[in-house]
This record gives C-alpha cells, structure tokens and sequence, in this order.
C-alpha cells in the first residue's frame, strides 16, 4: 500500500516544482516589466511637464500679440482720422 502512495506523493512533488518554476518564471518577467513601466511614467511625466511649460510659453506669447496689435489697432484709427481729415480738406 505504500508504493501507490508513494508514486502520488512524488507526482505531487514534480506538480509543484514544476508550477514554482513557472511561477519564479513569471515573477521574473513582471519584474522586468515593472522597471520598464517605470520608465515609461517617468517619460509621460516630463512629456506633461514640457507641455504644461510649452503652454504657458504659448499664453504669454498671445498675450504679448494681443498687445501689440490693440497699440497697432489704435495707430491705424489714428493714421485713418489724419487721412480722412486730408481727403476733407480742399486743396
């Protein structure tokens, strides 16, 4: 009766030994996939940061725009009314 046992017990033992490789296996590839996930969110984070910096850049560059072109807009009416005044006044 011991040998049938016996044969179970060392089946068992090959199973597991088998499923620890496997699983030694796996614990090694999401390691590797750990550090490169790191990677990738250091990357993302200082892409976010360069755009979030780009953006600000682009706001002040509107700003400035935005400015010069009222100070242009109110020359132009400026040279238009002298303009107008010329073409009113009889030669």
């Amino acid at each position: 009766m011991s040998e049938p046992d016996n044969l179970v017990l060392a089946h068992l033992r090959e199973f597991r030994a088998a499923m620890d490789a496997c699983f030694q296996a796996v614990e090694r590839r999401f390691d590797g996939l750990e550090g490169r996930f790191d990677k990738i969110e250091r990357r993302l984070e200082m892409m976010h940061a360069n755009c979030d910096k780009a953006l600000r850049q682009l706001i002040g560059y509107r700003a400035m725009v935005e400015g010069g072109m009222a100070s242009f807009e109110v020359e132009m009416r400026e040279v238009k009314r002298r303009l107008e005044l010329l073409e009113a006044t009889p030669s």
